[in-house]
């Protein structure tokens, strides 16, 4: 795969656009690679056996929870099917054009 930001390949794009008679540049379709990172909630209900001095303690089943995720885990859904699920950031990291060998 070669890449516009040489980390594969010294080859660049010419980034020169000729405008039409409109004024507007023309546009060109390409594949891009993009890294992309999100801050997601999930909000999911999950059958788990605890402590039951946890039980009556918020903080105390919390940290219970979270030192045994793997109690919990299997439950979340990353697509959000059994769960309520919000982006609460989003951030694009980086964008090349990917160009074909």
């Amino acid at each position: 795969m070669l890449r516009t930001d040489g980390s594969d390949s010294t080859t660049t794009l010419n980034t020169d656009s000729a405008e039409t008679d409109s004024g507007i540049q023309d546009e060109t379709t390409v594949t891009v690679e993009l890294t992309v990172t999100e801050e997601v909630t999930y909000e999911f209900n999950a059958e788990v056996a605890v402590p039951s001095h946890t039980v009556n303690d918020p903080g105390a089943l919390r940290d219970y929870l979270d030192d045994n995720e793997d109690l919990w885990l299997d439950e979340l859904d990353p697509t959000g099917k059994n769960a309520c699920l919000c982006i609460n950031e989003r951030s694009l990291d980086s964008a090349s054009v990917v160009l074909a060998a």
